[in-house]
């Protein structure tokens, strides 16, 4: 997984990679008519509102598509991503320079597992976003992850950081973390994962792929550290426990690796040699 962007409306959790907390909508008023579309805060509300607005007929091109950029985010923060894809799409026909549409269904589709797709639309809201906007970047450096496009989350990333050195950004390390594991670099992954650690020391996430860079770098000892603050920081993070069960069974400690491995399966984790394994630990 990865670590979520942030939805904007007319812009997440984010998620993914990623996936923050969306945003609440901010409609410009641009006809009275759509206030209540812009000042709606649940998403419940934001839907009720914005289809009232949308269906006058009275709004212009720029505000409808505003209003479908409002209701995309209120379908996302639904988890009905479908949706939100089809109104970005709709707000993009109205409106195609409205950045926040293109950022808001590069979102969406990256939560539905559409990498390729989201990294596209991604790249058109980053040549549309002001200068000191790195949203876009983030997104697209997430997107690239998830696709195995290390290189070029690596570059996209690295300019969202450029935007706003400042700017202390969890996303921005883990992600470029990530890229830096695609790209055989454990060093400057391990570095970014300190650095988003630093920031966040509960993110679970962080330090399981910290471990896969230790890894990298033939220290499995210090991998199978980080995949134990891995569960102990989220106990029902199921690959953390895979990946530590499985160094421990690779190193022979197959009775210290047998709790971490059925743990993992009871949690749900997806691996082959893991229903294996537990079949043959006596597990279901």
């Amino acid at each position: 997984m990865l670590h979520p962007t942030r939805l904007r409306p007319a812009l997440l959790a984010g998620a993914l990679l990623v996936f923050s907390a969306p945003t609440a909508p901010a409609f410009a008023q641009v006809e009275t008519y759509a206030d209540a579309c812009g000042v709606a805060k649940t998403p419940l509300q934001v839907i009720t509102t914005c289809t009232l607005a949308i269906k006058s007929g009275r709004l212009s091109p720029r505000g409808e598509a505003q209003a479908y950029v409002n209701r995309a985010w209120a379908f996302a923060e639904r988890g009905q991503d479908s949706l939100a894809v089809r109104d970005a799409s709709f707000a993009i026909q109205a409106s195609p320079d409205l950045m926040e549409a293109w950022l808001n269904r590069g979102n969406a589709l990256i939560r539905m597992g559409r990498y390729g797709e989201a990294a596209s639309d991604l790249q058109r809201a980053a040549s549309l976003a002001p200068q000191n906007d790195p949203e876009p970047l983030v997104a697209l450096g997430a997107a690239l992850v998830l696709a195995g496009d290390g290189a070029g989350a690596a570059q996209a990333l690295d300019r969202a950081a450029g935007i706003a050195p400042n700017r202390q950004d969890p996303r921005i390390f883990f992600n470029r973390g990530r890229a830096f594991v695609l790209l055989g670099r454990p060093q400057e992954a391990i570095r970014d994962f300190d650095a988003a650690l630093a920031l966040n020391g509960s993110d679970a996430q962080a330090y399981a792929f910290r471990g896969d860079a230790r890894l990298l770098m033939g220290d499995r000892q210090g991998a199978y550290a980080d995949y134990g603050q891995a569960v102990q920081a989220d106990p029902g993070y199921a690959d953390g426990f895979l990946r530590r069960g499985k160094i421990a069974w690779e190193a022979g400690q197959q009775a210290q690796a047998a709790p971490d491995l059925r743990r993992a399966y009871e949690l749900g984790a997806q691996d082959a040699w893991l229903a294996e394994t537990v079949v043959g630990l006596g597990g279901r």
